[in-house]
């Protein structure tokens, strides 16, 4: 589309993707339930685990 001149370079990647009908902190905290030792960011050469990122939302 002339639009969306981008969209011809997608291949097989779809236009759009699904997410599930749920809230950014419940989809981290699901992440961090799963996964308490992973990273879940790294910034300025500062890594945070999911562990640490829950603390972090929850004290805010």
């Amino acid at each position: 589309s002339s639009s969306a001149p981008w969209l011809k370079y997608y291949g097989d990647t779809p236009q759009h993707l699904k997410y599930p009908q749920k809230t950014i902190y419940e989809m981290v905290k699901a992440a961090a339930d799963k996964y308490p030792k992973n990273y879940a960011y790294e910034f300025m050469g500062k890594k945070t685990t999911y562990a640490e990122f829950m603390q972090k939302i929850d004290a805010a």
